[in-house]
Parts: C-alpha cells; sequence; structure tokens
C-alpha cells in the first residue's frame, strides 16, 4: 500500500497485509478487501488530520464519512435526498478490515493497547441464539464491536430455475453451459470453478479405479496456488456430488475443448478456446464472459442484480435445497428408515403424497427443457449409466 503524496508504502499496513496473505494463509480476495477497508481509514484519517493510531475512537465519523465520502479525498456535503455511496453492508466489511488491522498493530505495539477497549465492549451472551450459546449453564462473556452499522433483512438473491434456463439458451457454446451448469448445479464459487484441474473430475459411477474412494459422480474441491489467480477460499478440500445434467453438459464441453490443440496439453478445465491466448486457463473474473449475451438491458449497473451473475447462479444450489416438501430428516435417519421397511402414519404418508405430487409436474416442466439443451454425447459406453440417474430421477433422489 502506498501513500498518494510520496508513493512510499505505508510500512505498518504492508507489515498487515504481509500477515493476512501469507501469516494467515488468506485468500487473495480476502487481502485484497483488507488492503481496501485499510486504505480507505488512512484516507479518511488524511483528510481530517488525526493520527490514524489514535483515531479508533472517532469511528463513528469515519462511519458517516463512509455513507456519503466517495473515498477520493474530496469534502463530504451530506444534506436531504442525498444517495449514500455505501450500504450498511459494505461500511460493516470496511470496519472489520480495519479493526483487524488495527488490532494487529496493537500485537506489533505500534498502536496502544487501550485502542481494542475503543473497538470492542465485553458483551455476555444472552442476546445470541440458542445454537451459539454452549452447553454450559453460566454466561459467557466475549467481545463485541462497539461500532456497526444496522443492516437491514433482505432475502439473499437467487437465481431462479426459470433464468437459469435462460442463461442456458442464451449461451453459444458448450462451455458457457458448462460453466452455467458448474455455478447452478454443483454450488461452486468463481476461483473454485477456474481453479479446477482435469483430475478433479472424478464423473463416473465408481471411481475406486482413480484412487478414491467416494461413490458416485463427484468433483474435488482443492486449495492450490494456480498460475491464474484462482484459489479456493476454503482451506479443506470437499468433494461435491453432481448429476446427470452436469455430467452430460461436461461430455459435450470435452468434445468441444479436443478440437483446439493448445488446449489438449491444459491441466485446467476452463481454458480459453475462442480468443488468444488459445489454451491459457480462464482468468478469475473471466467465468461470466461466456454469459455476456444474457446481459439485460441497463449495461454493467445491473451486474449484480443480473441473473448472469456468478453469485446468484452459484446460490441458486442453495434455493433447490431448501424448497418444501423435501424430507429434512438426517441421511442416517432416512437410510435406516428405508432399510428396516418401517411405514410412515397416514397423516405423515398424505403429507407427502400431496407435495411431491405438486412438485413432480413443476419439476418436469423445469427439467424437460434443461434435458434437450444438453443432449446425451454420442459414446457407447454412457447409456447405460445414464438410464440409471434418469431413473434415481423419477424416485426424486434429486431434484431440478
Amino acid at each position: 500500500m502506498l501513500e498518494e503524496d510520496r508513493l512510499a508504502p505505508v510500512p505498518a499496513a504492508d507489515e498487515f497485509l504481509r500477515h493476512v496473505r501469507f501469516g494467515r494463509d488468506q485468500a487473495e480476495s480476502t487481502t485484497r478487501t483488507y488492503a481496501g477497508a485499510v486504505a480507505l481509514y488512512l484516507t479518511w484519517c488524511g483528510c481530517t488530520g488525526r493520527d490514524w493510531t489514535a483515531a479508533a475512537g472517532r469511528l463513528g465519523s469515519f462511519m458517516f464519512w463512509l455513507r456519503h465520502s466517495p473515498g477520493d479525498g474530496t469534502p463530504v456535503v451530506a444534506g436531504p435526498g442525498s444517495e449514500p455511496v455505501r450500504g450498511p453492508r459494505r461500511i460493516n466489511t470496511v470496519l472489520a478490515g480495519v479493526r483487524e488491522f488495527l488490532a494487529h498493530a496493537t500485537t506489533l505495539g505500534a498502536v496502544p493497547t487501550f485502542v481494542l477497549s475503543q473497538l470492542y465492549e465485553v458483551a455476555d451472551d444472552r442476546d445470541l441464539p440458542m445454537q451459539a450459546r454452549g452447553e454450559g449453564s453460566g454466561l459467557r462473556y466475549y467481545a463485541k464491536a462497539r461500532h456497526r452499522a444496522a443492516e437491514p433483512h433482505e432475502p439473499v438473491g437467487r437465481a431462479s430455475d426459470e433464468e437459469v434456463l435462460a442463461l442456458l439458451r442464451a449461451c453459444r457454446s458448450a462451455r458457457g453451459r458448462f460453466i452455467v451448469l458448474l455455478l447452478a448445479r454443483a454450488g461452486l464459487r468463481r476461483g473454485e470453478a477456474v481453479g479446477t484441474r482435469r483430475e478433479d473430475i472424478h464423473f463416473l459411477l465408481d471411481a475406486s479405479v482413480l484412487g478414491c474412494r467416494i461413490p458416485g459422480s463427484h468433483l474435488h474441491v482443492v486449495r492450490r496456488d494456480n498460475d491464474n489467480g484462482a484459489r479456493a477460499k476454503s482451506k479443506r478440500s470437499r468433494a461435491v456430488p453432481v448429476d446427470f445434467l452436469l455430467v452430460q453438459a461436461y461430455d459435450q464441453y470435452v468434445v468441444e475443448r479436443d478440437a483446439c490443440r493448445e488446449a489438449r496439453n491444459s491441466d485446467f478445465v476452463l481454458v480459453n478456446l475462442f480468443r488468444p491466448p488459445l489454451g491459457a486457463p480462464h482468468a478469475t473474473r473471466s467465468p461470466e464472459r461466456p454469459l455476456r449475451p444474457a446481459l439485460p438491458p441497463g449495461g454493467p449497473d445491473r451486474r449484480r442484480s443480473s441473473p448472469r451473475s456468478a453469485t446468484r447462479i452459484r446460490q441458486q444450489r442453495g434455493r433447490r435445497r431448501r424448497r418444501p416438501g423435501r424430507d429434512r430428516r438426517p441421511a442416517r435417519t432416512r437410510q435406516r428408515v428405508q432399510l428396516a421397511g418401517l411405514p410412515a402414519s397416514r397423516s405423515t404418508a398424505a403429507a407427502v403424497r400431496r407435495r411431491t405430487g405438486r412438485r413432480s409436474r413443476s419439476q418436469e416442466a423445469r427439467m424437460t427443457p434443461a434435458l434437450q439443451l444438453v443432449p446425451a454425447p454420442a459414446s457407447d459406453l454412457l447409456p447405460a449409466r445414464a438410464k440409471r440417474l434418469r431413473a434415481l430421477i423419477r424416485q426424486r433422489r434429486w431434484t431440478f
């Protein structure tokens, strides 16, 4: 981080960002978010003539400055009817980065220790939900942030099934359709999708021949340092199950990918096929490029509200998992009931019949266009697998 006057690095901020990136092993995007928060805080201190080591007690004025100042050093002029520059959620994100920055400077001795009392206050767990209190009966105390903007409760904007189908129709290549289904069906983040390697794809009913003990078709999300800067945010590797729609989309994409000679030697799944450099892995922000034909009218200002946003497409998987009428019992309980052959009660069976009857018709209406958009490959090795997966769909074990 550089000072604007002398273009010299700020030692405290540079040390903090190095600690976040290399000491905590955080993702590059997380480090970039912290850097933006610290830059805004130092800019505010420079505009108001305050020392950044002793300005923690004036974070209320800093919140007002964040709400109405663009952050370029111009004076704040807020009047009736003025539009806020940043919302409450963005302000809380900046405040979280500033608190981490000052707390780290406290451990290094660059900031007095009383600054922590200006950042946090002691609170008990009586206002926390029951799930967060623990099993103990006594009160527990924790450090609570003193400055926080009130965030309105808004539902998460998820892409609907109709929007996902519209994106599939707008895609002009098999790679674009695979990206849409990879985000919507598997729920991968943008960096996870771009950083996926070919060795992470296990689209087989039995992957034991590959040394993997996880049954069924799935893909692995592994955190590693990639040449394109993509990196999974989760430190733990995980396996994500996939359905036959994603498997068929991948088979169709592989045929299109093999037609490019430069892409055959790349270990990355998503590579450039239609523009130079051919065969190079996608950049972190490039998965949305094949979805540009689906951009609604209004220009780039509607990027976050657009159904083509990678975040909204990824969150569509969570929407499908929370639909009413689904058996919400644990997986072990469902397996034990099925193995034991225990009959359900009349009221429960009737409710399940009513719900599944309504849902099966809507599933068929949504699934038919998707199956037509992603045709089965011309291989003779896949009909048995596709037939079995279609049978599972009919049994409502997988939903769309």
